[in-house]
């Protein structure tokens, strides 16, 4: 299991500029969940500890954090998109989730 980061080498939340809805070429489910960067850091740490390498834990989901979130949404049956839904989100970000998850594989 990978631990968070003290606070203090935690990404700083990004904030989008006011009126902007979506950003261009990510869906629009994904884009109205509105992510951050520490919501985005903890993605990317449920992939990590789920078994998905998606790179450096840096709070940006990029080419290869895409990649990971394909590989874990095609192992559990889901369209691989590359990209989250709000309920792909919480189970990738929560806690709960990853105490579930390993739970299972046992």
């Amino acid at each position: 299991a990978v631990a968070a980061p003290p606070e203090a080498s935690r990404p700083a939340a990004i904030e989008r500029p006011a009126g902007r809805r979506t950003r261009p070429g990510v869906p629009a489910a994904e884009a109205a969940l509105g992510l951050d960067q520490e919501a985005q850091w903890l993605i990317q740490r449920g992939l990590r500890e789920q078994g998905f390498d998606p790179g450096p834990l840096d709070g940006v989901i990029g080419r290869r954090t895409r990649i990971a979130i394909r590989r874990w949404q095609t192992t559990r049956g889901l369209p691989p998109t590359g990209y989250v839904d709000e309920t792909s989100a919480r189970a990738l970000s929560s806690p709960e989730a990853s105490i579930r998850q390993a739970q299972a594989e046992r």
